[in-house]
């Protein structure tokens, strides 16, 4: 018995230093712009798979959640994501896990979504000397994820962003609070426009499946608050209980 005591022991933390990995392999390929290798050694195969962020509402299917991370790697894009306090949970079984981390994130689009004169767009922008819109911002999320074994590798079966607090860098939390929210989720179309071919009577771009499941968002007559889920491996959940 106690053979299997360590043994099943060892596993799981094997299993949390595997799940880390992944997310932090995630972190560095994002910043470098390789959506395609993204989806294809971090994502599960599966059609289960799907991604939420901020208050965009929940993309399901590999197809959609493809279409966020398969697109053209521009000049002054910067994504740079730092995970840290990770709670990690393996299931008995050893088949499945759940984490949840804090990320502190810098992200510029490059002009992509600054591009438009929307007074929206206005908010989350800033521009260069020649007049050229871009989004530069400082952020702080909650990230959430269902992970699955395939084979012999642990692959991301569900990804959701809590959008916590996001502002313009030269501006503070607090200070865009109420334009923050008023603007939430409004960034949607840019966001998951894609470079991957689609039929001709088809827009490049990916629309949610259902809303968000959860968001909170700063805002000073706001309290902060705990993630309404204790992190459990995901196979103790039913489907609309998932992150």
């Amino acid at each position: 018995m106690m053979d299997n005591f360590v043994e099943n022991r060892l596993y799981r933390l094997e299993a949390r230093a595997e799940v880390e990995n992944i997310i932090g392999t995630y972190c560095h390929l994002l910043f470098a712009g390789e959506g395609g290798q993204i989806m294809d050694e971090l994502w599960s195969r599966s059609e289960e798979v799907s991604i939420e962020i901020g208050a965009s509402g929940r993309y399901s299917t590999r197809e959609k959640v493809a279409t966020y991370y398969q697109k053209d790697h521009i000049a002054g894009k910067f994504t740079l994501l730092l995970p840290v306090t990770p709670v990690i949970e393996t299931a008995a079984d050893g088949r499945s896990a759940r984490g949840m981390w804090f990320v502190l994130g810098l992200d510029s689009d490059a002009g992509d979504l600054g591009a438009g004169d929307s007074e929206e767009r206005a908010l989350l922008t800033s521009k260069t000397a020649e007049g050229k819109a871009y989004r530069a911002e400082c952020a702080v999320w909650r990230l959430g994820a269902d992970f699955i074994r395939e084979g012999k590798q642990w692959k991301i079966l569900h990804l959701h962003q809590y959008d916590l607090v996001r502002f313009p860098c030269g501006s503070d939390w607090v200070r865009f609070a109420e334009e923050r929210y008023a603007t939430d989720g409004i960034r949607l179309d840019a966001m998951f426009r894609s470079n991957l071919p689609f039929t001709e009577d088809r827009a490049p771009e990916n629309l949610a499946n259902s809303p968000s499941s959860y968001h909170w968002q700063y805002r000073v007559d706001g309290r902060t608050e705990k993630e309404p889920k204790v992190p459990k491996p995901y196979e103790t959940y039913s489907e609309t209980d998932r992150y």
